[in-house]
């Protein structure tokens, strides 16, 4: 199997390499040939798998205006049959990539494996684009790009591997039960902290939010079971914020069947980390209100039933950070108990009437899942995402963005492995404080 990887950083090999090594031997990784092609690196890796780095001069980029081809990087000799196209580079270089790769697509430089090195084209190497799809400003280009190219309907996927967290695969599932207990919901937190502090990348070039904003919409949709139907088609497709003093009119931002309005705009929060890279602009972290409308509906703990609860009305408080501490949850309340999913630990916590109840689960690296449903073909994948819930995700964490900007423009700021104080009152009332919480 032959892949084609643009963006060999940190994603590349902390990620995805490990989790193809898992599944193909722990071998160490071997240069078969680098000679007389600066822009390429192929390695062979154990099991049949190797791997074409196509890495760009920044002296020979196109500009964003003149057509892109793929075949000025690259000979068809050098890139040969490919099965497999990962575009793993920071998010305001993956419309430019996949551009690329649809214009080497038939004629030269990349072909698919399924074809003939005489000619035939054969179909469009899959092709997984890592979260998120673009992070501002894109959306006309990606939907005309979807528009004019109908294959990628087929043959490209968006990849969130937040989705594939194995507790929250668990709960979509077995975990059905575990929830049906706790009532109808209330409220929902989801919490998404790392003690990491920042790196520079340019992905974080306008803040955290628009970076990582889009897993929100990802795993809401796998815990709660969601239907997927889209509810912008419904609204028109076109997911707005609740802009302040619009006169009572609440404008309902939906992705993918969720949909809810900002809410508690006045407790909303933002905050930078001290001493991160200076190409990490905005916010570094930020909290959210939001109150789920008419849309949103979870399955009932017997399947996906037309009959499923409304969840309208259900309060959704987010917060995100990197820097911070490391708190990983899904916290779930409702009228008789609350349930915690701990997604990075493999720990369910249910309190109910009958007290408390602690399940544990394998924590199996998520990205080893996306690996496996990037290997495998067929209908069998579990949970990659069509381009359009892509542009949808991140379409509402656009529009929720546009209530932070007041924020960021009066942010306080934090010390790595703090918390600020806003922000730690609001995880001591969901029962979420630890030591090493500042404020």
């Amino acid at each position: 199997m032959r892949f084609v990887v643009f963006g060999g950083g940190r994603v590349w090999e902390q990620r995805y390499l490990p989790a193809l090594q898992s599944l193909s031997g722990p071998e160490a990784l071997e240069v078969e040939s680098a000679e007389n092609v600066p822009s390429v690196l192929a390695k062979g890796l154990p099991g049949g798998v190797k791997v074409v780095f196509a890495c760009e001069d920044p002296d020979r980029r196109l500009g964003a205006s003149r057509p892109v081809r793929l075949d000025r990087y690259f000979s068809r000799g050098e890139l040969g049959a490919t099965d497999k196209v990962l575009i793993l580079s920071p998010p305001q270089d993956h419309l430019r990539h996949l551009e690329l790769v649809l214009g080497a697509w038939p004629g030269g430089g990349l072909y698919s494996s399924s074809a003939a090195p005489s000619g035939d084209s054969g179909q469009l190497p899959e092709i997984f684009i890592e979260k998120p799809l673009y992070l501002l400003g894109e959306r006309e280009r990606w939907e005309c790009l979807l528009r004019e190219r109908p294959e990628l309907s087929r043959r490209a996927y968006y990849v969130d591997h937040y989705s594939y967290k194995q507790p929250i695969r668990v709960m979509s599932g077995q975990g059905r039960e575990w929830l049906s207990r706790l009532g109808r919901l209330r409220r929902i937190a989801w919490v998404s902290l790392e003690a990491r502090p920042f790196w520079e990348s340019r992905a974080f070039a306008q803040g955290y939010w628009l970076e990582h904003g889009c897993h929100l919409f990802a795993m809401m949709r796998k815990l709660l079971k969601v239907d997927d139907k889209s509810a912008g088609t419904a609204s028109g497709g076109k997911p707005q914020a609740a802009g302040a003093g619009r006169q009572g009119q609440e404008a309902t931002i939906v992705s993918g069947g969720l949909g809810f309005v900002p809410a508690r705009e006045h407790e909303w929060g933002a905050w930078i980390q001290e001493g991160r890279p200076p190409g990490c602009g905005a916010e570094s972290a930020a909290l959210l209100h939001l109150r789920a409308r008419a849309g949103w509906r979870a399955a009932s703990s017997t399947g996906d039933s037309p009959t499923s609860p409304s969840l309208e009305g259900v309060e959704l408080t987010v917060m995100v950070g990197k820097g911070l501490v490391d708190r990983k949850v899904v916290h779930l309340e409702g009228e008789q108990g609350s349930c915690q999913v701990w997604f990075n630990e493999g720990r369910v916590l249910l309190r109910t009437e009958a007290g408390l109840e602690e399940y544990r689960m394998p924590a199996e690296d998520a990205y080893v899942a996306v690996v496996k449903d990037i290997v495998r073909s067929g209908p069998d994948r579990g949970d990659l995402l069509s381009l359009k819930t892509g542009i949808e995700d991140q379409e509402a964490v656009i529009a929720l963005s546009k209530g932070l900007r007041e924020k960021v423009a009066h942010a306080g700021s934090y010390r790595p492995g703090e918390v600020p104080a806003e922000m730690a009152a609001e995880l001591r009332q969901l029962g979420l404080e630890q030591l090493g919480l500042a404020g």
